[in-house]
């Protein structure tokens, strides 16, 4: 057999592979008790070993377990967590309300509506934020006045405030319209990514960050159904950014690898499977990657110390099981948060 040949067979065996998660799963409910802080069903911490329930860790829990589908509870239970979510929330503005993390309050807001959602309820106080952006002007001019200098953390902020709305149903019939029409009037048509602000002017850069932050805002396309623009821009930039190891970061799996995977599928699609053969390969090295670092148990306590990192990494995987569907075998088939509900 030439060497030629044994390369290709090589090459076929490993994308024949197939790819579980039973270390995972072992070990996933003694990782998420650490994290108990209350008696009621959604008391969890952000931190380990928290002593009181926060915003971050009532959701985060709430994410992970929806996302392997072991989200089971009775009513008395589910009643139970949407009251300890709906605890966070300021009656005053809406605005829900952590004190652990150094997330934007449109982000916090988002994330803990987004948890309610998938428990098919809502705040319980109304979102008197939306009376301040309730004119194309109003909104036009939040949009402009934000620091998009810093792209990631930045993108928290619009994303946050737009799914919410989405998610309440309490913006004005045409608040989208505006919204989008803005984001499409600004976006970079060769990267698809939003490259504004003095930084990018100073350092024209398309990096992790403007990658990051674009993921945010293309979410919020998908769930409203609305065509993402520059889809093949999208596609051609992220996969730029994807290191070798199939990650967009360094060597923990965390949400940006999500926001990388989704934007390759999501866009590919947009644009009739655009690059498909390419993003088959890059998911390929994100999987084996991912999957052999969350089997590890003495990886998975090592390296994620509170709740929320390990959400995103989640979310990454169903994702690439619902575009690879024959290559992560999983007891029940993953789920997405962001299919439910617009903020992740």
């Amino acid at each position: 057999m030439t060497e030629k040949k044994r390369d290709f067979i090589d090459e076929l065996m490993e994308r024949l592979k197939r790819y579980k998660l039973d270390g995972l799963l072992s070990f996933i409910h003694e990782f998420i008790a650490q994290f108990k802080a209350g008696e009621n069903t959604g008391d969890y911490s952000y931190q380990k070993k928290g002593r009181t329930p926060d915003l971050y860790g009532s959701s985060d829990i709430l994410l992970t377990l929806y996302t392997i589908d072991e989200l089971q509870l009775d009513e008395q239970q589910r009643a139970s967590w949407i009251e300890t979510l709906q605890s966070f929330q300021n009656p005053k503005t809406g605005w829900f309300i952590e004190h652990e993390t150094w997330h934007f309050k449109e982000h916090s807001t988002a994330y803990c509506i987004a948890a309610l959602n998938l428990l098919d309820a809502t705040p319980k106080y109304p979102l008197k934020f939306i009376d301040q952006l309730n004119t194309r002007d109003k909104v036009e001019k939040w949009l402009d006045h934000m620091l998009w200098s810093l792209t990631w953390p930045t993108s928290h902020r619009g994303s946050g405030v737009a799914a919410a709305l989405a998610m309440t149903r309490e913006a004005p019939d045409q608040w989208f319209e505006w919204f989008f029409e803005w984001l499409e009037k600004k976006v970079d048509p060769e990267t698809g990514f939003w490259k504004l602000g003095w930084l990018h002017k100073l350092f024209k850069r398309t990096s992790k960050h403007e990658m990051a932050g674009a993921f945010h805002f293309y979410y919020i396309y998908e769930f409203l159904k609305r065509p993402i623009p520059f889809s093949e821009q999208i596609v051609d930039a992220t996969l730029k950014l994807q290191h070798n190891n199939g990650l967009w970061d360094k060597k923990i799996p965390y949400c940006i690898d999500l926001d990388g995977i989704y934007n390759l599928t999501r866009a590919s699609k947009s644009a009739n499977n655009y690059r498909q053969a390419e993003i088959r390969s890059a998911l390929e090295k994100s999987l084996q990657t991912i999957v052999n670092c969350l089997n590890n148990r003495e990886f998975v306590f090592g390296n994620y110390q509170n709740s929320h990192r390990l959400v995103g990494a989640l979310a990454a995987l169903a994702e690439i099981q619902n575009y690879l569907p024959n290559r992560l075998i999983t007891p029940k088939k993953w789920k997405l948060v962001l299919d439910h509900s617009p903020f992740c």
